[in-house]
C-alpha cells in the first residue's frame, strides 16, 4: 500500500482509514510518500529490494492517472472504490 502525505496528522488518518477498511494489511508493508510523483519509483525499489515480482503487489490509490501508470510498469493496481461497499 502506498500513499502521498505531506503531514503527521494526514498519515495518521490514513493509518485509521487503512485499519478500518483493510485491517489485514501490515503497518510495515505501507509505504507513504511525500510525492505522488514518487510512487512508481518507490514501489519499485520496494519489490526490488524484497525480491518480490511485480505480479505478486497490488497497489491501491485514487488517482486514475497514477493508476494506470502503475499498471503500465506492470503491477496490479485497484482504486479504492473497488474494496468500499
Amino acid at each position: 500500500m502506498k500513499g502521498a502525505i505531506t503531514t503527521s496528522h494526514e498519515m495518521n488518518e490514513k493509518y485509521e482509514w487503512l485499519d478500518k477498511y483493510y485491517p489485514f494489511i501490515k503497518k510495515d508493508n505501507i509505504i507513504f510518500v511525500s510525492k505522488s510523483e514518487y510512487k512508481l519509483i518507490a514501489i519499485e525499489q520496494y519489490a526490488k529490494k524484497l525480491k518480490i515480482n511485480k505480479k505478486d503487489i497490488v497497489f491501491i490509490d485514487d488517482k486514475h492517472s497514477t493508476l494506470r501508470q502503475i499498471e503500465e510498469a506492470g503491477f496490479t493496481a485497484y482504486h479504492v472504490t473497488s474494496f468500499i461497499e
